[in-house]
């Protein structure tokens, strides 16, 4: 049970590791662009919340972490909802 919960742990983190088929189809090379375009990803979302953060008149870190704690938390749903869908598909529950 730990290996399960340790991967959805680690999806929160890395949420494209599903997209590219990780444990399934587990190489080097999918590991390896899953974990960069993740990155990608959760970089990309902190400039978005930086640029709308911007348009108030006074802001801080607080208002930037309340933006991006949307946006985290919508990837987040998806990742749940994507690690349940694949896990009623493969009969699991």
């Amino acid at each position: 049970m730990f290996g399960a919960v340790g991967y959805v742990v680690v999806s929160f983190g890395f949420p494209l590791l599903a997209l590219f088929g990780v444990p399934a189809v587990s190489s080097s090379a999918r590991w390896g662009v899953a974990v960069v375009g993740s990155m990608v990803m959760w970089w990309a979302l902190g400039q978005w919340s930086a640029a709308r953060v911007r348009r108030r008149v006074i802001a801080g870190w607080r208002e930037w972490a309340e933006e991006f704690a949307i946006y985290a938390g919508g990837v987040w749903i998806g990742v749940v909802l994507g690690l349940i869908a694949a896990a009623r598909s493969l009969g699991a529950i």
